[in-house]
């Protein structure tokens, strides 16, 4: 009887606190039981113990969502009832029905995660605010927004993360990447900032320099699965912090007993699950974790629609990540032949290198790596996996989706010239690195098949990048940028025809035309470019090199 009794007396506290806390710990939105077709829906507690006019579950749905969307499975881990009792003030996380099949069912619509644009998430942030725009460094500059960044109305900060998947060494972003971002923004696009942080926030890496320079009221800015949320809760890992309400852009606190899970953001490999404002009070300062934007209507082409899920998780959760890619790293072999032979990673892309070429790959993506015949051959072999059981011998080297079987959905992507070792970075999807080996001598160009919509730029390696123009800056006591300025270490690609036979004449007059407005891009280009590209140089030239911001 006195179980009975305690129990009622639990479920009853936390129906009232249910009904006073209002939005999502998920993504924030404010939640409502009256429409289920409506967002933001939850289910309220109506259940007690030891009651036998208790209302029970309709479905198995039903009881799946008690269970994970209000935590109640934590509740046999705090002992008798009257330990429970004692503990009453305890909240547990309410989480909307869209968030609770997303993140323990995989069950999800993507019409249910819709994109948000700059314009939209911008309104959410009252004007004089403290902005970080947060980057991440695997396909940087990808993810770089110079309107952010030169937003007259803010005080903007770069916040870069996911620095643990560019390197083993936390010193070199604790004091050499800052200087050398710091550098490059102000050659490159005129921008100066002294408040440049580089993190790793699944190693806890340079925390204390972002804690440093966050101040009080500061928003988090970025695209969808920058790395922001997850920013957060590691923040709030290491200096304690709790939810605060979102009703007005400045909210009140709520009660600061609340369990640490429940004090979290909703992180997983599902872009745009964070969909409201939601703000936490970490270490004594307010920051804002505000939706992830799209700077395209297409949004990014919905990678859900090109990879499988299961590839597609593997590829959005960092903490899958090893270190010993950095460390070791293993590449493959790939011959350039005149049956254009190429490389794919799970059937993402495909690499054709020119004949007679011999390169080097080092894969920093996580897929299955896999050499075809040529293209056409590939995107057979991936269409009949797709056809079969999936005891095809071939299936573990296919990850995508039946879009990307056929040729019209990929764009035929010209590397501009390189010499030594250079990055292939894919938005949202990571990158590799690519080297030819052995005598130097000018094959041809490479190029890549790319599915329409993803974005893609060519880079020289960042890590070593940052190293050797950090060691200048030192060097010279800062007499020299630590940034290269006489050459361009980051360029687009150059999308063309599959039929176009001279690439390199094609390209040239691309570069022309990209640089109509930049005269001062062109230094390179002088003479023939064949006699250029000849000869070995101690500096890539970096011949037809052009970022388009």
């Amino acid at each position: 009887m006195l179980s009975s009794l305690v129990a009622r007396r639990i479920w009853r506290r936390k129906a009232q606190i249910w009904v006073r806390w209002i939005s999502c710990d998920s993504c924030g939105i404010e939640l409502q039981n009256q429409n289920g077709e409506r967002a933001g829906f939850y289910r309220k507690p109506e259940y007690e113990w030891a009651n036998t006019r208790q209302v029970r579950p309709k479905t198995l749905q039903d009881v799946k969502y008690i269970l994970f969307g209000h935590d109640i499975h934590r509740l046999k881990d705090e002992g008798s009832g009257m330990d429970m009792l004692k503990s009453e003030t305890r909240k547990s996380s309410v989480i909307c029905k869209r968030c609770c099949d997303a993140l323990h069912h995989n069950r999800y619509r993507m019409e249910e995660f819709a994109d948000k644009t700059l314009e939209e998430v911008q309104s959410k942030i009252p004007r004089d605010s403290n902005v970080f725009h947060a980057v991440p460094l695997t396909d940087f500059p990808l993810h770089m927004n110079l309107a952010v960044l030169r937003a007259s109305a803010y005080r903007t900060s770069l916040v870069l993360t996911k620095g643990d998947q560019i390197t083993a060494s936390k010193s070199l972003l604790q004091r050499k990447a800052p200087r050398f971002f710091k550098d490059f923004l102000k050659s490159r696009i005129g921008y100066d900032s002294n408040k440049i942080v580089a993190v790793a926030a699944k190693n806890g890496w340079n925390l204390q320099s972002l804690f440093s320079v966050l101040s009080n009221n500061s928003y988090l800015v970025g695209s969808a699965n920058a790395g922001k949320s997850t920013l957060v809760n590691t923040l709030i890992k290491v200096y304690g912090g709790l939810k605060k309400r979102t009703e007005t852009l400045q909210p009140t606190a709520v009660e600061s007993s609340r369990s640490l899970a429940a004090q979290q953001t909703g992180v997983s490999h599902i872009p745009n699950l964070t969909r409201s404002i939601q703000a936490f009070e970490i270490g004594g300062k307010t920051v804002y974790d505000l939706p992830g934007y799209s700077e395209r209507a297409e949004a990014n082409a919905r990678l859900d629609r090109l990879v499988e899920r299961s590839l597609l998780e593997r590829i959005r959760k960092t903490q899958l990540f090893k270190k010993s890619k950095l460390v070791k790293k293993s590449y493959c072999s790939v011959k350039g032949t005149q049956s254009k032979n190429c490389y794919t990673v799970s059937g993402i892309f495909y690499l054709i290198p020119p004949p007679g070429s011999i390169n080097q790959v080092v894969n920093f993506i996580p897929g299955v790596e896999r050499q075809y015949k040529c293209f056409e051959r590939a995107l057979e072999i991936a269409e009949s996996c797709l056809k079969n059981s999936t005891e095809a011998p071939l299936k573990k080297y296919v990850g995508v989706q039946k879009p990307l079987t056929l040729k019209e959905n990929f764009v035929r992507h010209i590397i501009p010239p390189f010499q030594g070792t250079i990055e292939l970075a894919f938005k949202d999807i990571g990158y590799i690195q690519l080297k030819t080996t052995g005598k130097y001598e000018f094959h041809g160009l490479h190029e890549i098949w790319v599915p329409k919509d993803i974005e893609i730029c060519v880079r020289e390696p960042l890590e070593r990048l940052i190293n050797e123009s950090y060691e200048r800056f030192i060097e010279t006591n800062g007499r020299k940028m630590a940034c290269p300025v006489k050459r361009e270490i980051i360029s687009s690609t150059y999308p063309m025809s599959e039929n176009e036979p001279n690439t390199l004449l094609k390209m040239e007059e691309m570069f022309l035309e990209r640089t109509k407005n930049d005269i001062m891009a062109r230094n390179m280009l002088k003479g023939d470019p064949m006699t250029l590209l000849g000869r070995l140089h101690d500096e890539p030239p970096n011949l037809f090199w052009f970022y388009r911001w």
